[in-house]
């Protein structure tokens, strides 16, 4: 980035990401990750914790029109019910389990893919482990601050 001048823009993606998690007693939700949609929106839900499901909701909205859109989760709970609340169990209990304060919502940005320009000036392909390692980087440096933090999930 530093090197293209710090220009490298965000792009909105046409779409809100909602996330939050919940205890759930499901056979969807035993040790396994389902996902669900209706042509426009999606709902990704995955184990978190036993008996505790993390779920992200993404719909497509204009850029906005999600600008506007709240983002306290009492706001967003609502917004996921309004466009959930008919779906197959456990889905709609699941939102509704889901505490406002565990719940988190924004509209999804990406910058566009760079090319790798090595000291020859050409440049090269990214192999598909690109990232990896400096994903395994920063994740090793974000862990002292992970252990700090204890996850309470309230059971209904």
């Amino acid at each position: 980035r530093q090197l293209c001048g710090g220009l490298w823009p965000l792009r909105y993606l046409g779409v809100v990401v909602v996330l939050g998690r919940a205890w759930c007693e499901h056979e969807l939700t035993d040790d396994q990750v389902f996902q669900t949609l209706d042509g426009e929106t999606r709902i990704f839900v995955m184990p978190f914790m036993p008996k505790v499901s993390m779920w992200q909701l993404s719909f497509p909205l204009l850029e906005h029109e999600a600008h506007v859109l709240p983002r306290d989760g009492a706001s967003l709970k609502k917004e996921a019910l309004r466009r959930c609340a008919r779906w197959h169990e456990p889905i709609p209990q699941l939102l509704n389990d889901t505490r406002e304060a565990d719940i988190t919502g924004y509209p999804a940005y990406d910058r566009e893919p760079m090319s790798r320009i090595p000291r020859s000036g050409a440049p090269q392909v990214q192999h598909s482990a690109g990232g990896t390692m400096q994903a395994a980087a920063d994740g090793e440096a974000q862990t002292p601050q992970r252990q700090q933090h204890s996850v309470q999930v309230e059971r209904p």
